[in-house]
């Protein structure tokens, strides 16, 4: 299959997860030498979050953090994965 443009996207709560997912963002990216999409990383404008990344990425992991569904942005992300038949893939962080 063809790639969108990302391998992946990282969906996360910048609060409790934002070194974790810069630190998986760089050893996906190296190790697999694939786009990984990050916000902080790739997005210059918030407005573009889903047409330049989510819509773009073949797959949306859910760096899964205590309050990560408690977040609006990161609902709405997983909103827009299943909507667009995005594969969703949840991985768990623990403390």
């Amino acid at each position: 299959r063809r790639s969108r443009g990302y391998a992946c996207f990282l969906s996360h709560y910048k609060a409790e997860c934002a070194s974790t997912a810069r630190l998986l963002h760089t050893h996906l990216q190296v190790m697999l030498g694939v786009d990984v999409f990050l916000d902080s990383a790739n997005l210059t404008d918030l407005r573009a979050l889903f047409e330049e990344g989510l819509l773009k990425s073949d797959t949306i992991v859910l760096l899964l953090t205590r309050k990560y569904l408690t977040r609006p942005w990161c609902l709405i992300e997983i909103w827009e994965a299943h909507a667009h038949g995005i594969p969703v893939l949840p991985l768990v962080i623990t403390p």
